[in-house]
């Protein structure tokens, strides 16, 4: 029972790590296919099938069954992205203008983003038939970290918008067969958001400007549940096919929404409220095959969908009795389709690489500059080296690229006499570098 403690608490500083950090999001929506160097290599192919290590127990626990024994592994992404997003003649319409719209002044919106995004895993048999297995991950799936200049000229649709998860997923397998293994287990999910945009001073002569603006801003947490489930087969001795399903997860964002910086008369406007924003994270189903095509080389496969329709909208509700804020999303739901090859040379070294297709979720009449998400397309390479029969060190590497869009949102401030609008017009791109790295130990 001590040797088990000890293997688990390897992972208790990943998980004091990973509180706090955000990701931008590195998949399609905001999902982060960047949990291992493995699935960071091939591009997020076969993942739910490869059963070659304990992450398995995130992608698929029922592949812990084809281990060769207890391991444990410590892996860290490091995720450098960022937008290019161009001004398209953005206005504002206001009281002060008469109407009139007017060119928001600001810059050009070129975020940048580095995160750091650990993760931890562990899988071991139970009785001497290894039938039984126990296993434990610690990652985070979910993440999305864009932080503009306060000036720029979208400030009033979003100036910072952030997402961190952190899941911890306890997980069992069982093989049925020689062919057919299962496996679930429950997913434990801490949320931390945060929500920041300009609020124009409708009043302000001539139109607002940076240095009119007020600004509004969400800050909120949630602990939810969910599960998963997945499903191993051997049809033929050198391929294996993999079912895996990650339930939904809908997190009640608790926290504070604060005004400040309103002047004139919109200063009343100010002040701090209990407020709450509901999260809506997707069902995930995956099927891959992996197929060793020749002694030493091994084909993946991968396709993934997303139930992204949940996610139909933002909706603060604020504790003071104010009207609901919305957000309309209106996502579609999506399938993502990846393909990898991994080729051992010698003793010690395994290469891999992949490429994948990510479509995106967002739609032209809500898309907006939180997000400004294009269809992608992800390349991929990594290495393997076995240090030993116990310790083996992965590296991946993966750029992705993602289409221009275009974004045309109009949204309405205050009521009344001092009831404006601004329409932000713009032309985004995206792109992401995975950098990943982890160790893998086996007792």
């Amino acid at each position: 029972m001590r040797r088990t403690a000890a293997r688990i608490a390897f992972c208790t500083p990943f998980l004091l790590a990973g509180i706090g950090l955000s990701g931008p999001a590195g998949g399609n929506g905001f999902s982060l296919p960047v949990q291992d160097a493995l699935q960071v290599g091939r591009a997020n192919a076969g993942n739910v099938a490869a059963a070659s290590d304990a992450s398995t127990v995130f992608h698929n626990p029922a592949g812990m069954t084809e281990l060769d024994g207890e391991q444990t592994l410590a892996g860290m992404t490091v995720v450098y992205a960022g937008y290019d997003v161009d001004d398209r003649n953005s206005t504002a319409s206001t009281p002060a203008t008469g109407g009139a719209a007017v060119p928001v002044p600001g810059q050009k919106g070129d975020p940048r983003t580095v995160a750091p995004i650990p993760t931890a895993f562990y899988a071991r048999p139970l009785g001497a038939e290894r039938d039984f297995w126990v296993g434990l991950a610690l990652t985070a799936p979910w993440g999305l970290g864009v932080q503009y200049e306060d000036d720029w000229f979208g400030r009033y649709d979003s100036v910072e918008t952030r997402l961190t998860t952190v899941n911890l997923s306890p997980s069992l397998a069982y093989r049925v067969t020689e062919w057919l293994s299962i496996g679930g287990g429950l997913n434990v999910e801490y949320a931390d958001a945060k929500l920041t945009n300009a609020l124009p001073n409708t009043l302000a002569p001539g139109g607002p400007t940076p240095e009119s603006d007020g600004t509004a801003k969400f800050t909120g947490d949630s602990l939810a549940f969910g599960f998963n489930l997945g499903v191993l087969l051997k049809p033929w001795p050198h391929t294996r096919i993999g079912l895996h399903y990650r339930s939904a997860i809908e997190h009640n964002l608790k926290g504070t929404s604060r005004v400040r910086d309103l002047s004139g008369p919109l200063a009343p406007g100010n002040g701090r409220s209990d407020a709450d924003v509901k999260l809506q994270e997707p069902d995930v189903a995956a099927l891959g095959v992996v197929h060793e095509a020749l002694p030493g080389t091994t084909l993946f496969a991968e396709a993934q969908w997303f139930n992204w329709s949940r996610f139909n909208e933002l909706r603060v509700k604020f504790s003071d009795g104010r009207a609901d804020s919305v957000r309309k999303q209106e996502w579609k739901d999506t399938w993502s389709f990846y393909g990898g090859v991994e080729q051992r040379l010698a003793e010690r070294w395994t290469l891999r690489g992949g490429v994948g297709y990510e479509p995106t979720p967002t739609v032209n009449a809500f898309r907006n500059t939180s997000l400004p998400d294009g269809d992608r397309v992800r390349l991929a390479a990594g290495v393997s080296y076995d240090w030993s029969e116990k310790l083996r060190i992965d590296f991946g590497y993966a750029h992705v690229f993602s289409q221009r869009e275009d974004i045309d949102l109009t949204q309405t401030f205050f009521e009344g006499a001092a009831a404006g609008t601004t329409t932000t017009r713009a032309r985004a791109s995206l792109f992401v570098n995975d950098f990943a790295i982890r160790v893998r130990y086996r007792f």
